[in-house]
């Protein structure tokens, strides 16, 4: 059975300690973000407890930021470190190669440090003209494809885990909240996954800590098959909406790693 399936957990590695790089989307501001989600659906599953996170994200921060706080000493007690920064570098339009440069500098500092990495690759926004005058004034929604592809890639090049957010949480969509682009998308009544253009809603905060608890669950594995990762009821730690997605693992160069 599914319990079965978790005997390749080393002592010790039953415990997770998080460190989190990231922005707004990622930080203490709001209530009950994605780490928060993150902590209440992995707690307690097949015998992992989480004991702290350290949450260095901060609002408003890009990645040339956020790599000055990706420090051994930030990251000593952490076992597994998340970094999920990019939207805020989409819009200044941060030179795609120079973002790159900087995401294998954090990846390297934790790998240097033998701790567990997965890459959060940017998700969509819209604007506030495309939202109906509603919500944040973002921009350069459409400059997304490279910073995605170079998370994307270096995620492969240096063999570690990646979740695609913009996979994860579908579709986002202005249509949602305005009933000028599409009035048939908004009376559905579904929830837009942003509530402001840019950061993701309760829902979607929700699904992300899912994706995230699976993801770290994972990373903590060896020699398991993925699909049984995937497979597991998260539920009962958390009453939720069912949730669809999943953890996208590239070819794996660490032989601690789950190889696809």
């Amino acid at each position: 059975d599914w319990v079965d399936s978790f005997s390749d957990i080393d002592e010790g590695k039953s415990i997770v300690k998080l460190a989190i790089f990231g922005d707004s989307r990622t930080d203490d501001s709001e209530y009950m973000n994605w780490p928060d989600y993150t902590k209440k659906y992995l707690d307690g599953v097949a015998g992992i407890r989480v004991h702290d996170i350290y949450n260095y994200a901060v609002s408003g921060q890009s990645i040339s930021q956020q790599k000055v706080l990706c420090t051994p000493e930030n990251i000593a007690n952490a076992n597994v470190v998340v970094i999920d920064i990019g939207t805020n570098d989409i819009q200044i339009m941060t030179n795609e190669d120079t973002f790159a440069t900087d995401l294998e500098t954090m990846i390297d500092v934790c790998l240097t440090a033998k701790k567990r990495v997965i890459i959060g690759v940017p998700d969509l926004f819209y604007t506030k003209g495309q939202a109906g005058s509603r919500g944040q004034g973002s921009v350069n929604y459409d400059r997304h494809k490279g910073i995605r592809a170079k998370c994307m890639s270096i995620a492969a090049k240096k063999g570690v885990y990646f979740i695609d957010k913009g996979q994860i949480l579908g579709p986002i969509l202005a249509q949602y909240v305005n009933p000028s682009i599409q009035e048939s998308y908004v009376s559905l009544g579904l929830d837009p996954i942003l509530y402001d253009n840019i950061h993701p809603t309760t829902y979607g905060r929700m699904i992300l800590g899912r994706e995230y608890a699976k993801s770290i669950m994972a990373v903590l594995m060896e020699k398991i098959d993925y699909a049984t990762v995937d497979k597991l009821d998260l539920k009962a730690n958390l009453e939720s909406p069912s949730f669809t997605g999943s953890v996208v693992v590239p070819n794996a160069v660490n032989a601690n790693q789950v190889p696809t």
